[in-house]
C-alpha cells in the first residue's frame, strides 16, 4: 500500500503550543549545573558547561563544535546564513527574523572525546578512610553506577591528591574541565559569576561531566579554609573504563567459543562477529555457597558458563546425596536450554561462591535467531548477521556527468556565494564550468574548502582521511553524495551535491512538531540510508535534526560525517555525539557499534513528533541520567503503535535494541509502524513529499555579512 502525504500540516500541529522552549524552566534557567537548589544538597555536583544544553545552546554565531568542526550542515545546502541575524525558512524560501537556533537554544553540537591516548594512568595508594571516602562520593554517581568491584577499585586508586590555601580557587568559571574532584577535608563555597551558591564539605564530589569530554566549567569553587582534594583525570576515567570493558568481553568471548552443542562447539557454528553478538547479551552472575542456581524439573530458560568457583551437580534419582559431578572453571551446564525449553534433567548448586557468564535462550534468538537452524547450515555456506539490510539504491537516475579528478583548479568552477563558514574552512556553491553539453544546466555543487594549514595545526589529519573514505564510499538516495576530493598546495576540497532545501531542524522549528505521516517519511529515508551504511560496518553516531538536509524535493538525506567510522568487529570506545541523541553505552564507555544509530532514530522519531527531545534538559548529566534511566514518558497524542516502536529502539541494553538483534534495519522496517508504507517508492522517489521547499535563486549573492567571517585560506574565494 502506497502511502500518502498531505502538502499541509493538520491543524492540530498547527495550533499546539511550542514543545521546544516555551516553559519558563528552560528559557530562564541562568545555569542549570549547579543553580537549582535540589542539586545543591546532592553528593556530586555538576560544575561543566552545559555542551549541547541550556547555555551552550544560547550563543549567537559559530556554531563549532567540541572536536572543531561545523556542527550542522547548513554549510552543504545553504539555507542558513549563521552569522548574521536574518534567517531562511524553508517553507517560505526567503528571510525570517526569527531565529530557529536561538528558539531552540541554538544547534546542539556534537562532542568527539580527542584525548591523548598514550596517557599514563597514575596509581596512588590510599589509607582506607580515604579509599572509602572516595568511595562513597563516587558510588552512587550514574557516571559509576555500572562499575563493577574491580573496576572501582582501580579507580579510586587513580584519584591523586590536590591541596589547597583557603582562599584560593580551585576551578574557575570558564576555564577547562578536565576531571572530577572529591573533597577530603575542609569547606569550599561555589559561585556562579559573583553570586554565592552553596558551600560542600568532606565527601562532597564536584564537576562529574568533565569526565566524559572537554568543557568549561560553569562556576567557581574557592577553598573557604585550607583543602585536602582528590583529583581524576578524565583520561584515567576513560583508561580504566576501557580496560574492564575488553577484560570482560575477551572472558565472555573464551567461555562462550568452547561451549559445546551436540559435537559442535559454538566457535565452530558462529561467525566471530555472531559470537561477540551473543557475548554482547551474556551477562556476569554471582551465586553465594550452597545457593541452587538450576533445579531439577524447572523449565530451562538459560544457560551458564563457570568463570570462577565449583558447582555441584545432584540428580534426585540418584540413590546418593552426594553430588554426581562437581564443575569447575570453564565447565558449562544447561545449554540445551538455547535448543528448547525442555526441563531441567539435574540441579546445579554453588559449592563456594561461584561467578558464571548466564545467557538467556531469548535473548539467543533475539540476537541471532533459531540456534537449531544455526546447527544445521554449513559454516562456508552461512549467510551473513543482517545487521544492516541491502537495500537497492534506488533514486532518481542520475545521467550528468561529475568532475572526477584529485587536482583542483579554481578556474574550473562559477563560485556563486558562501553557504556556511566552519572550524576548518568554508563551504561555496559552485558550478562546474567544464560540464560536457549532455548535462542538465542547472546541476550545482556544494565545494567543501579545508585548509591544510588547519589540517595540520589541529593534528587531523586521521580524521579528515576516516570522512573522506566514508563519504566517497556510500552512494545512496538518501546519503549527501560526495563525487570527489580534490586538493591543491593550500586545502582539500569536497565536492558534494548541493542540498538547497534546508536543515530538518529548520522545518520542525517552524511547524513546532510534526505529524505521525511526517515523521513516519523522514524517519524511513534515514532508516534506509543506514541500511547502507550499516552494511559497510559504518556507525553514524551523530543523527539530529540538524544533520539532516532537505534537496529541492523534499527528501531528506543525511549529511556530515566527521564522527561516523568504520567498526569492522568488535566495539569502539570513543566518547562522541550529541547529549539529546547519546545512547547509554556511550555514556557508561561500555564500547558501542552501530546500534548507537538505532538509539539516534528512536530519539528523533520522538523529537519530530513531540518538537522536544525524550531526555532533553539544561544540564547534560540530567539529560544523561534520564537516558539511563529506561524509562521513556510517551505523550498523549503518540499512537500505541509508534510508541511501542521508539520503546525497543530506545532499550537501554544494545544487546536488545531493535535494529542491533536478529534482522537489523530490516526488523524496524518490518514494525507495525511501517506495515503501510511504501519502502519501494521511497527508494525510488516516487512518494509525494510533505513539502516541497522554496529553493533561493543560486545567483542571490545571499548575506555579506558571512563573507565578513572569512578570513585567511577562504577569501581566495570572495
Amino acid at each position: 500500500m502506497r502511502s500518502s502525504f498531505s502538502k499541509g500540516n493538520s491543524s492540530s500541529r498547527t495550533n499546539s503550543k511550542n514543545a521546544d522552549a516555551s516553559s519558563s524552566s528552560r528559557t530562564n534557567s541562568k545555569n542549570a549545573g549547579v543553580s537549582s537548589s535540589s542539586r545543591t544538597n546532592s553528593k556530586t555536583m555538576d560544575l561543566d558547561e552545559p555542551t549541547g544544553a541550556g547555555k551552550s545552546r544560547q550563543s549567537s554565531k559559530g556554531d563549532v563544535d567540541t572536536s572543531g568542526r561545523s556542527s550542522t550542515n547548513s554549510a552543504l545546502d545553504g539555507s542558513v546564513n549563521k552569522s548574521t541575524k536574518v534567517y531562511y525558512n524553508p517553507k517560505s524560501g526567503k528571510s525570517d527574523s526569527r531565529d530557529p537556533r536561538k528558539a531552540k537554544k541554538e544547534a546542539r553540537r556534537a562532542i568527539e572525546n580527542t584525548d591523548d591516548a598514550n596517557f599514563v594512568l597514575p596509581v596512588i595508594p590510599k589509607s582506607d578512610i580515604i579509599g572509602d571516602l572516595i568511595l562513597g562520593a563516587i558510588a552512587p554517581n550514574v557516571l559509576f553506577r555500572a562499575c563493577t568491584k574491580e573496576e572501582l577499585t582501580d579507580l579510586v586508586e587513580s584519584f591523586e591528591p590536590v591541596t589547597k590555601t583557603k582562599g584560593s580557587i580551585v576551578i574557575h568559571e570558564g576555564g577547562k574541565g578536565d576531571g572530577f574532584y572529591v573533597l577530603s577535608s575542609g569547606s569550599v563555597s561555589v559561585f556562579e559569576q559573583t553570586e554565592y551558591k552553596t558551600t560542600m564539605s568532606p565527601g562532597s564530589g564536584f564537576g562529574e561531566i568533565a569526565l566524559l569530554y572537554s568543557c568549561p566549567r560553569t562556576a567557581t569553587v574557592r577553598a573557604e579554609e585550607d583543602c585536602k582534594l582528590w583529583f581524576m583525570d578524565r583520561r584515567a576515567f576513560r583508561v580504566i573504563k576501557t580496560r574492564h570493558k575488553r577484560k570482560r568481553m575477551n572472558i565472555k568471548l573464551m567461555l562462550l567459543e568452547k561451549v559445546k552443542i551436540h559435537d559442535k562447539t559454538l566457535g565452530e557454528i558462529l561467525k566471530p562477529a555472531e559470537i561477540r553478538s551473543v557475548a554482547m547479551a551474556a551477562q556476569f552472575q554471582t551465586f553465594n555457597s550452597q545457593e541452587i542456581i538450576v533445579r531439577q524439573g524447572e523449565k530451562g530458560d538459560a544457560f551458564y558458563m563457570i568463570e570462577e568457583g565449583l558447582v555441584d551437580v545432584y540428580i534426585a534419582a540418584k540413590p546418593t546425596s552426594a553430588p554426581v559431578a562437581t564443575l569447575k572453571k570453564g565447565d558449562f551446564f544447561g545449554e540445551k536450554a538455547l535448543l528448547s525449553s525442555d526441563v531441567r534433567t539435574a540441579t546445579c548448586v554453588a559449592s563456594h561462591t561461584v561467578r558464571c557468564l548466564m545467557l538467556g535462550r531469548e535473548d539467543f534468538v533475539r540476537m541471532l535467531g533459531d540456534l537449531n537452524y544455526l546447527l544445521e547450515r554449513s559454516y562456508s555456506l552461512r549467510t551473513p548477521v543482517p545487521d544492516g539490510s541491502t537495500e537497492k539504491a534506488g533514486g532518481i537516475r542520475d545521467t550528468n556527468v561529475h568532475p572526477n579528478t584529485d587536482q583542483f583548479n579554481k578556474s574550473d568552477f562559477d563560485i556563486k556565494r558562501t553557504l556556511g563558514v566552519g572550524a576548518y574552512g568554508y563551504v561555496k556553491l559552485v558550478k562546474w564550468n567544464k560540464a560536457p553539453s549532455t548535462n542538465n544546466t542547472d546541476v550545482l555543487y556544494a565545494l567543501k574548502c579545508v585548509s591544510k594549514q588547519l589540517i595540520e595545526e589541529k593534528k587531523q589529519h586521521h580524521k579528515i582521511k576516516r570522512e573522506q573514505d566514508i563519504m566517497t564510499s556510500l552512494v545512496h538516495p538518501f546519503i549527501a553524495r560526495c563525487f570527489t576530493v580534490m586538493e591543491d598546495f593550500k586545502g582539500k576540497y569536497f565536492l558534494m551535491e548541493a542540498l538547497c532545501g534546508g536543515e530538518l531542524c529548520e522545518l520542525l522549528y517552524f511547524e513546532q512538531r510534526f505529524s505521525e505521516e511526517w515523521s513516519m517519511f523522514y524517519s524511513a529515508s534515514v532508516l534506509a540510508g543506514f541500511a547502507c551504511m550499516h552494511e559497510k560496518k559504518v556507525a553514524y553516531r551523530d543523527l539530529k535534526p540538524e544533520n539532516l538536509v532537505l534537496d529541492t524535493a523534499g527528501y531528506v538525506k543525511i549529511v556530515d560525517f566527521g564522527l561516523a567510522k568504520v567498526i569492522k568487529s568488535g566495539h569502539t570506545y570513543t566518547f562522541c555525539g550529541t547529549p539529546d541523541y547519546l545512547a547509554p553505552e556511550v555514556i557508561l564507555s561500555e564500547g558501542h557499534d552501530w546500534a548507537v544509530d538505532y538509539w539516534g532514530l528512536g530519539v528523533l522519531i520522538y523529537e519530530m513528533m513531540e518538537g522536544v527531545a525524550p531526555f532533553y534538559a539544561e544540564a547534560p548529566m540530567d539529560t544523561y541520567r534520564k537516558a539511563l534511566s529506561g524509562h521513556v514518558h510517551i505523550p498523549d497524542h503518540f499512537t500505541v503503535v509508534v510508541a511501542n516502536l521508539i520503546k525497543k529502539l530506545l532499550h537501554t541494553d544494545q544487546s536488545k535494541r531493535l535494529g542491533r538483534t536478529v534482522g537489523g534495519t530490516t526488523a524496524i522496517m518490518c514494525h507495525r509502524w511501517y506495515s503501510n508504507f511504501d519502502w519501494d517508492a521511497l527508494l525510488e522517489c516516487r512518494l509525494e513529499t510533505p513539502f516541497t521547499p522554496e529553493v533561493k535563486d543560486p545567483d542571490d549573492p545571499g548575506d555579506s555579512e558571512m563573507d565578513g567571517d572569512v578570513e585567511g585560506f577562504a577569501t581566495d574565494f570572495l
